[in-house]
């Protein structure tokens, strides 16, 4: 659990969170690319100016990423995780 952490502008390429609680945690500036998230709550995480391309996100689960403010190219994302995505832009899907 790493709950309310802060990775504020930290370069941590290619790291594996497996199974962690990431509530509230701060990556706003952070460098993690290839970063994997796997099992991983990310209820309420901030992610601003962060580095997040070729990131895995699709067993992650509670995220809100804007993609205009962070660099997700290459990112891999489940489509349960959509909405995520989508948030920001107030998009709202319906089945």
């Amino acid at each position: 659990m790493l709950d309310y952490a802060s990775f504020h502008n930290l370069k941590l390429v290619g790291l594996k969170m497996i199974n962690y609680s990431l509530k509230e945690c701060d990556f706003t500036a952070a460098q993690l690319k290839k970063y994997i998230f796997t099992n991983s709550i990310l209820t309420d995480a901030q992610f601003n100016n962060t580095n997040l391309m070729d990131a895995d996100f699709r067993l992650s689960k509670n995220y809100a990423i804007n993609p205009s403010l962070n660099q997700v190219k290459g990112a891999r994302f489940s489509t349960d995780g959509l909405m995520g995505l989508l948030e920001a832009f107030n998009i709202r899907v319906d089945d």
